[in-house]
C-alpha cells in the first residue's frame, strides 16, 4: 500500500471548468491558495492531436458514445482539463432576463435577478474574454443570416470566448476536438492563466476526487482523491478550510452522494437542452467545417409561451464521424450522398429550453447513468424550431433539406419558386404529422444543468442561494448543476457568472475559518478499513505467520503544504505532486 500524500491549502476545488476555474482566479487573486484537482490531464499544444477519433475518446465521457438509458438521446459531456470550455463552439450568450426573474421568483434567488448577477455576469466577460469584436461569419453562418434576413427573422452575430487562431494552420473548426490555442481562449487561456500568475495554484491533474471530508463538527474539511501517474495510482488527501465543487451537472451530484449528503434533489432536475439537426445541401460548396463554428443565433423561436420557453437556431460545429452518426438511415444510398454531402451541407441545430427532466446516478460498477423524459411541450416547441430552421436553408438557397426524423425522407427542390414553396409546405406538413417518436428522431445534448440546483429552501433545492450546500457547511457548488432551470443558452457564461457569486461568499467563508481541522473517517472510510482488516489478518506474511491486525495501514503519511510545492510556471502547465 502506497503512503497517502496529504496536501495543505486553503481551499480545495474540484473541476477545472468554467465554475472550477473562476472560483480558482477569484480566491487565489484575493490571497489564497488554491489546490484544484482535476480528472482530466494537461496537455502542451505540442502534445495534442486533432484527430476526431482521438480526441473524442480522450476528451469526452464514454468516448462521446454516452446515451440516455432509453437510447433516445445522446449526450455530449466533456471529461478532461478545462471542462465544457475546452470543447464548446465559443459561442457565449448571458443568462437572460427571463431566466433570471424565475429563478428570483419561484427559487428564492433574489440575487439573481439583481444588480449581484448583473456585476457577475460583467466581471467575467471581462476574465473570460467574450466579445463580438471582429467576429467573421463562416459561410454556414452566412447561410443563416441571410435566411433570417429574407424571411424577416431575427438573427444576431454570437459573442465569442477568447479569440481565434490566426495562423494558417490553426483551424477555429477544430474547437469541438480540444484545439484552442487563439489568445484567451478556454479556461486554459483565460481563469486558470490567472490564477496561476499569482503563484498561489496548485494544479492536480489525473486527479478523481473520491469524497468531500469533514471534520468533527460536521464541516467540510478536505478532499479524498486517487491520483493517476506513470506507474500507477495512490491516494491524495487535500485539506483545506472550504471545499467547492464545480465536476459539472453529471459529476457534482455523484460525488456529494459517495460523500454522504442525502438531499433529494442531489442527482435530480436534470436539464439537457434537448437538440434536433437539419441541414441543406448547396450547388456552390459551404465547407461548414472551418472557421469559427458559432457565430450567429436566431431568436425567432425562442420565446413560445411568455415565459422565456421555447428554442434557438444556430450553426452546429461537426466533423465527418459526428455527420455520420447524426444522420438517420434512409438506405445506402442516401446514406453515401449524406456523407458525399459534406463539404455542400450547411446544419443548423434548434435547441430547446426544456422543461422536462431527469436524473443522474452511479451504477454498481462506477459508471455513469442518465435518465430523461421529454414532455410533449418541448417536443412542440423543438418542432416549431425545426419548421422556421427549413424554411431558413430553403430562403437562403438550399436546393435539399435533410431533416433528422428516420421516417421522413429528405427534401429535394425543383421548378419555380411558387413551385418551390408548395413542396416545402407539403414536407414540413410530413413532419408535423410524424412528431417527435422515441428513437425515431435523432437528438442530441451538449449542455447538462440542474443536479444540485440552487434555491431559498433545502426543500426546494441542494445548495443554498450563496452555492453553500445544505447539508454540510464549508462545502459550496459551483458549476451547471447549480441552476434551478435550463438557462436556454449556452451554459458557460451563466455557470461562469455564478461562479464568481459564490466564490464572494466563499471568501467570507475563508475570511472567518482560521484554522485547518482533522477530517474524521467517514463511513465509506470505516467500512473500506473493516475490510481491508479482515482480509490483512487471514493473510500470512514472509515468514508463514499473520499479519497483525491494521497492520496494512502503518504506512507514514507524506504530508505537503502548497506553500513547500515549486512555484508554478507562467502558463498553465500543472505542478505535479507524483
Amino acid at each position: 500500500h502506497p503512503p497517502t500524500t496529504e496536501l495543505l491549502c486553503d481551499c480545495v476545488v474540484v473541476g477545472s471548468g468554467p465554475g472550477g476555474a473562476v472560483m480558482a482566479a477569484e480566491l487565489t487573486e484575493a490571497g489564497f491558495r488554491v489546490a484544484l484537482l482535476e480528472r482530466g490531464r494537461w496537455s502542451s499544444p505540442q502534445e495534442q492531436r486533432c484527430s476526431e477519433s482521438e480526441s473524442t475518446s480522450r476528451l469526452y465521457q464514454e468516448a462521446g458514445s454516452f446515451l440516455t438509458t432509453d437510447h433516445n438521446i445522446s449526450i455530449l459531456a466533456a471529461s478532461c482539463f478545462g471542462g465544457g470550455a475546452s470543447l464548446n463552439w465559443s459561442c457565449c450568450l448571458p443568462p437572460p432576463e427571463q431566466v433570471r426573474e424565475e429563478w428570483a421568483r419561484d427559487y428564492g434567488l433574489d440575487w439573481a435577478a439583481g444588480p449581484a448577477m448583473s456585476e457577475a455576469v460583467e466581471c467575467v466577460r471581462q476574465r473570460l474574454s467574450m466579445h463580438t469584436d471582429g467576429v467573421e461569419l463562416n459561410a454556414a453562418n452566412q447561410v443563416l443570416m441571410r435566411g433570417c434576413q429574407r424571411l424577416g427573422y431575427t438573427a444576431e452575430v454570437a459573442a465569442q470566448q477568447g479569440w481565434q487562431p490566426r495562423k494558417p494552420d490553426d483551424d477555429g473548426g477544430l474547437c469541438s476536438l480540444g484545439w484552442k490555442q487563439g489568445h484567451r481562449q478556454g479556461m486554459h487561456g483565460s481563469a486558470l492563466a490567472d490564477a496561476v500568475q499569482t503563484g498561489r495554484l496548485l494544479l492536480l491533474d489525473g486527479c478523481s476526487a473520491e469524497e468531500v471530508l469533514r471534520d468533527a463538527s460536521g464541516s467540510a474539511c478536505g478532499v479524498r482523491a486517487t491520483m493517476q501517474d506513470g506507474t500507477g495510482s495512490r491516494t491524495v488527501v487535500v485539506r483545506g478550510r472550504a471545499v467547492v465543487v464545480a465536476g459539472g451537472a453529471m459529476q457534482t451530484p455523484l460525488l456529494l452522494r459517495r460523500s454522504g449528503l442525502k438531499n433529494p434533489h442531489i442527482g435530480r432536475h436534470l436539464h439537457l437542452h434537448p437538440a434536433m439537426n437539419i441541414w441543406g445541401r448547396f450547388d456552390e460548396p459551404v465547407r461548414f467545417f472551418e472557421g469559427a463554428p458559432m457565430t450567429t443565433v436566431s431568436r425567432v423561436v425562442e420565446d413560445q409561451d411568455g415565459r422565456g420557453y421555447g428554442a434557438k437556431i444556430w450553426v452546429p460545429n461537426l466533423h465527418p464521424a459526428m455527420w455520420a452518426t447524426w444522420n438517420p438511415w434512409h438506405g445506402p444510398r442516401e446514406f453515401k450522398h449524406a456523407l458525399a454531402s459534406f463539404a455542400h451541407a450547411a446544419p443548423l441545430i434548434s435547441l430547446v429550453r426544456d422543461q422536462g427532466e431527469g436524473k443522474v446516478w452511479e451504477n454498481s460498477n462506477q459508471r455513469v447513468k442518465v435518465s430523461y423524459s421529454m414532455p410533449q411541450i418541448d417536443k412542440l416547441h423543438l418542432q416549431r424550431a425545426l419548421d422556421h430552421a427549413a424554411r431558413i436553408l430553403v430562403a437562403a438557397g438550399a436546393r435539399e433539406v435533410h431533416s433528422a426524423h428516420s421516417r421522413v425522407e429528405p427534401l429535394r427542390l425543383s421548378g419555380s419558386d411558387a413551385g418551390t414553396q408548395a413542396q416545402l409546405e407539403l414536407w414540413l406538413a410530413q413532419l408535423r404529422a410524424e412528431g417527435m417518436p422515441t428513437l425515431g428522431v435523432m437528438l442530441g445534448s451538449a449542455h447538462q444543468m440542474g443536479t444540485c440546483r440552487m434555491a431559498a429552501s433545502p426543500k426546494l433545492g441542494a445548495a443554498k442561494p450563496t452555492g453553500e450546500t445544505w447539508e454540510v457547511p464549508g462545502l459550496f457548488v459551483a458549476d451547471t448543476s447549480t441552476f434551478p432551470t435550463a438557462s436556454g443558452v449556452n451554459p458557460m457564461w451563466t455557470c461562469a457568472a455564478i461562479a464568481q457569486h459564490t466564490a464572494q461568499n466563499v471568501k467570507q467563508h475563508l475570511e472567518t475559518s482560521a484554522e485547518l481541522r482533522e477530517p474524521v473517517p467517514s463511513r465509506r472510510q470505516r467500512v473500506a478499513r473493516r475490510c481491508m482488516s479482515s482480509a490483512c489478518a487471514g493473510s500470512p506474511d514472509p515468514a508463514g505467520k499473520p499479519s497483525p491486525r491494521g497492520e496494512a495501514h502503518a504506512a507514514a503519511d507524506a504530508s505537503t503544504s502548497i506553500s513547500e510545492c515549486s512555484s508554478p510556471p507562467s502558463s498553465v502547465s500543472p505542478s505535479r505532486s507524483h
